[in-house]
């Protein structure tokens, strides 16, 4: 594995708490992959700093040590932890870690579904344990249109959901509830806002920053589709109430 960017290292010490805002200590952050679905797979969490998947597990030599790299790549994911301790504002997202997702031609039907990231942190003391899934979006590079726009041919995409429906474990500071919660992909805060899912072209390795953030249950933004429902309803409230009145 390559060591950490010098961008990551740049980044993580600009995501530091904004002017005004409570701070609390981060002082470890621990990740496992686990429960992959689909075809078999390797999965490699020998190395703390950098946890592994990768697959068809029938190519790999048990430790996903060519993910990547010829012949033959083997398609996975590497997820490098930030460095600890981080003190992110609340509401200020910082950089949970280094996302990497290498993309090769794989037989169909050889690829996972969805993978399971075990995420543990310490904050203030406090150890709070979450398990996010990962969707894999594992495209056919004979069928065009592509799903995702790509060229010669299709890309994947991941996406990340908290396992099972369920929200993130709420641990108490300062006698405030809080949450970690996952942000996004991205190089850049602004740009992981908009991106809860993640492409990467074929037969290529694609690198980004996932981003998460500390609030309050309350806090947390509501999902595009809950957004549209919601507004789908004022829309309905107000016309009702028009309706009454002429």
């Amino acid at each position: 594995m390559q060591p950490i960017s010098r961008l990551f290292a740049a980044v993580l010490a600009v995501a530091v708490p904004v002017a005004g805002a409570s701070a609390q200590s981060i002082t470890s952050i621990t990740a496992n992959w686990a429960n992959a679905v689909g075809n078999p797979s390797t999965i490699n969490n020998s190395n703390p700093d950098a946890v592994l998947a990768c697959w068809p597990a029938a190519n790999s030599n048990g430790d996903c040590a060519s993910l990547g790299s010829s012949p033959p790549p083997l398609s996975g994911y590497v997820f490098e932890r930030s460095t600890t301790p981080l003190s992110p504002g609340i509401n200020s997202p910082f950089v949970l870690g280094q996302f990497t997702h290498h993309n090769f031609t794989v037989p169909s039907g050889s690829s996972i579904t969805s993978i399971d990231l075990l995420f543990s942190f310490t904050i203030e003391g406090l150890v709070i344990n979450d398990t996010w899934t990962l969707a894999h979006e594992e495209t056919s590079n004979t069928t065009l249109p592509c799903t995702y726009p790509g060229t010669p041919n299709c890309p994947d995409r991941v996406s990340f959901s908290i396992a099972g429906g369920a929200g993130p474990t709420p641990f108490m500071y300062d006698g405030q509830q809080y949450i970690v919660s996952l942000f996004g992909f991205g190089a850049t805060a602004d740009e992981a806002s908009l991106n809860p899912a993640y492409i990467t072209q074929e037969s290529q390795s694609n690198t980004t920053f996932l981003w998460a953030e500390i609030t309050t249950p309350s806090e947390t933004v509501p999902e595009p589709a809950t957004m549209t429902l919601l507004a789908t309803g004022l829309a309905g409230m107000a016309a009702a109430r028009r309706r009454r009145k002429s």
